[in-house]
């Protein structure tokens, strides 16, 4: 995971801020930040009003057998339902899925929150269909599209898909593993940062 960093794509001028206060009998810090804040979960309500909040998505769909799906590409480029559909098998039978584009090596860099890879209308339909409908996806990147932002969290949070953002997929190689998205237990809230574990079968 990503522990710092602007709130969101949209939002950038509200910082991470750590304010320790030392004395001779302990030691206490002040941290300020927004609910998007580095690696964090868009729930639902993020966007659509009547969504589910933070506290109202369930463990069963934070938890569980991921596939890592690698759709690498350079700056701007487009995540099609190409790149995704070759993958169907693993992702049905996850039902959670998480995209490396590899832009997470440009984490705390200008760059980061511009022209990051971008996945498109179809893709994400075919992601929220009744075929496939994932319970869970992620991203490498700040945002899912710089090119439709909005629409694209729209098609992801009105299926009640929540969407781990940030995420820092550099050492994961393995296709399959065990996914565990530890939000901090905000309620009624939109979103959250959290703690993402990748849990591997080293006999694989």
């Amino acid at each position: 995971m990503f522990n710092q960093g602007p709130v969101s794509f949209l939002d950038g001028q509200l910082d991470f801020q750590v304010c320790p206060n030392y004395n001779e009998r302990y030691r206490l810090t002040h941290l300020s930040m927004g609910t998007h804040t580095g690696t964090h979960v868009d729930a639902p309500s993020h966007i659509i009003e009547s969504g589910d909040t933070l506290n109202t998505i369930s463990f069963d769909v934070l938890v569980g057998p991921c596939c890592l799906v690698n759709v690498a590409g350079e700056p701007g480029s487009s995540i099609a339902l190409d790149n995704l559909i070759i993958h169907e098998e693993a992702i049905r039978s996850t039902g959670r899925v998480v995209l490396k584009s590899g832009w997470a090596k440009r984490w705390g860099t200008p760059e980061y929150y511009r022209n990051s890879p971008s996945i498109t209308i179809e893709a994400a339909r075919w992601l929220t269909g009744k075929d496939v409908h994932v319970k869970l996806i992620g991203f490498d990147m700040p945002t899912p599209s710089v090119k439709q932002e909005i629409a694209i969290h729209k098609v992801f949070l009105e299926a009640g898909i929540p969407m781990v953002e940030c995420l820092n997929l550099e050492s994961l190689t393995q296709s399959h593993f065990e996914i565990v998205v530890a939000p901090l237990p905000l309620r009624n809230r939109e979103g959250a940062p959290c703690r993402v574990l990748g849990l591997l079968n080293r006999s694989s």
